[in-house]
């Protein structure tokens, strides 16, 4: 067969004359340089379109009809012929898989013209044709098969637009077998795909559903692997050209739980860290090859290993936005206690200033302050929606001797200032161990930490202003020598025990007005409760002894330092707790 370029070619809908029944039509021009001293001119000649068939008994499928226009060829000139072509409809055979294979004959020439390799059909002549050609020009052509190379085309630059927005993440199941999708995170969306239409392609198109395997890059270094093997249902609108801008097709679909395979730990960190800490959009880079199930006039068919190629753009958390994650905590239940440790149950409420939410079926965070392991804190099934989140159940276990002496000094202090008021604050840090068998996750993870202020506790009664006053007030007898504390407890199924308490009252922050030592247990119940009268021992030579006096039967704001011994289940401390402002009456 001459060489031969193809110079037109353009698909459309057609409804069959007299038939009332839509098809595809073909049109084609071909052009090829007669370089001999012939001169003939070809009628119009009838055939038949074929592929191959993966059935050895009948190696062709009859796919169309074609007709070529009557051909004038001269010596030495271009030739052009007109084909004209009816596909009616796909035969079962076309699409049907071939034996100990996923492809059918129509999968294979399809992949073969999309990878831009030439698509081999076959024409054969047509017997039994109304028109002008000889009865024996048709039987000669019937009896002659000819493959005719169809030249593919890539499709590296079919994407051009894509966008995924109301991203879920859901981390992985503990419960999981390793080879399992549910031991991978996952990912949810909606996503947008804007793809350019070929010229040709003027014929409407549905696009149903979706699949795919995907390869998913940042800055040219992978980053693993994104695998959506069930269908995604999908709908697609057709844009028509216009003078500036082909036909494109533009396709919606939501994704669920597609499993994404970590594959580089170090690619991971820096995508985290350019979410958490960039300005512009991270780009993340897809390779795909996506299966896709299209609706025809000739029926619905899948087109699979469709090479895709593309960006997503992916939002990075606000500047700022981890100082507004406003951690409260509420409903706090004390589970189990050791002489060192405590583990604890607590409501947490957060806000959610990324635009992602997540479910989270298992993670463990370790508690760090001044760089010492304090604790660790749990959760299971979790979902964190975006903005305001409530009730989130956290479990949490305190045992600052996770680091040694310097940890249980550590843990001392940070508890010592929090109760007295102090905007102490903790870092949350991931570890190996945070999401069950995800070591490169954790890893990625581990090398950012997030350092909130210790949550207010809830306290009974209410406050004058957010200072945690777990000294609500104070009732100094005069003539007893005694003096009898009101307590806020923030626990509400369970008794604190003070062992002992060495504190010293102040006037004007430094003027000693009292002091008490007392070693006897005292029971702090859940919610305002009052201890019984403890000794005191004033301070006679003090500014602060006369301005007592000049407070009987009146109130006095006071402040307090004192050394604590408190207990709680088998747990006991020893902290120190500086208090200001504390209402303090004098009574005889």
């Amino acid at each position: 067969m001459p060489k031969y370029n193809i110079t037109k070619m353009n698909f459309e809908e057609i409804t069959l004359p007299g038939q009332d029944v839509e098809a595809m039509a073909a049109e084609i021009r071909l052009s090829a340089f007669n370089k001999y001293p012939v001169e003939v001119d070809i009628p119009e000649l009838s055939f038949e379109v074929l592929i191959p068939d993966c059935n050895s008994r009948d190696p062709y499928i009859i796919v169309a009809d074609a007709t070529t226009s009557q051909v004038a060829v001269r010596p030495r000139t271009e030739v052009v012929a007109e084909v004209h072509g009816v596909i009616r409809e796909l035969s079962e055979s076309l699409v049907k898989a071939c034996p100990n294979s996923d492809s059918s004959p129509l999968d294979l020439l399809l992949k073969r013209y999309m990878s831009g390799g030439d698509a081999t059909v076959f024409v054969r002549g047509k017997r039994g044709t109304q028109s002008d050609t000889p009865n024996w020009v048709s039987e000669i052509l019937s009896s002659v098969t000819v493959p005719v190379p169809f030249p593919g085309r890539t499709f590296d630059n079919l994407i051009e637009d894509f966008s995924l927005t109301d991203v879920h993440f859901t981390l992985p199941d503990p419960l999981a077998e390793p080879d399992d999708p549910d031991a991978n995170p996952k990912v949810s969306g909606s996503i947008v795909v804007t793809a350019g239409l070929p010229s040709e392609m003027n014929f409407d198109i549905n696009v149903t559903n979706v699949r795919a395997t995907a390869d998913v890059f940042y800055r040219a270094k992978k980053l693993g692997e994104l695998n959506l093997r069930k269908w995604q249902h999908a709908n697609s609108t057709r844009e028509e050209a216009t003078d500036d801008h082909h036909a494109t097709l533009k396709i919606q679909s939501q994704i669920t739980d597609a499993p994404l395979n970590v594959t580089d730990g170090d690619v991971l960190s820096d995508v985290v860290q350019a979410l958490l800490f960039g300005e512009k959009k991270v780009l993340l880079g897809v390779r795909a090859h996506v299966d896709v199930m299209v609706k025809t006039v000739l029926g619905q068919l899948v087109l699979k290993d469709v090479p895709a190629e593309g960006e997503i753009p992916v939002k990075p958390v606000a500047r700022g936005a981890l100082d507004e994650l406003h951690p409260g905590i509420e409903d706090l239940q004390i589970l189990d206690t050791t002489e060192k440790s405590i583990s604890l149950q607590a409501s947490v409420n957060l806000s959610n200033p990324t635009p992602y939410s997540a479910h989270i079926p298992s993670i463990s965070i370790h508690i760090v302050n001044n760089g010492s392991i304090l604790g660790e804190a749990m959760a299971r099934g979790l979902d964190v929606s975006v903005g305001n989140n409530s009730n989130l159940v956290v479990q949490a276990r305190w045992d600052p001797t996770m680091s040694g002496g310097e940890g249980a000094r550590a843990g001392r202090t940070l508890l010592s200032e929090y109760l007295s008021g102090s905007n102490a604050s903790i870092t949350l840090k991931m570890h190996k161990h945070s999401i069950p068998g995800q070591p490169l996750l954790c890893e990625a993870l581990s090398r950012f930490n997030i350092t909130v202020n210790i949550p207010r506790l809830e306290l009974p009664g209410g406050a004058e202003d957010d200072r945690p006053r777990f000294i609500r007030d104070a009732i100094f007898h005069l003539v007893s020598s005694t003096a009898t504390f009101t307590l806020a407890s923030p626990l509400q199924q369970n008794t604190l025990y003070i062992d002992s308490v060495n504190a010293t009252a102040f006037y004007n922050h430094t003027e000693p007005v009292a002091t008490i030592n007392h070693d006897l247990p005292v029971a702090v119940v859940p919610g305002l409760s009052q201890t019984p009268k403890l000794p005191v021992d004033w301070s006679l030579d003090s500014v602060g002894r006369e301005k007592l006096r000049e407070a009987l039967g009146g109130t006095l704001k006071l402040d307090a330092k004192a050394d604590i011994a408190v207990r709680l289940g088998h747990w006991q401390e020893v902290v120190w707790y500086e208090g200001q402002g504390i209402n303090a009456r004098v009574r005889l």
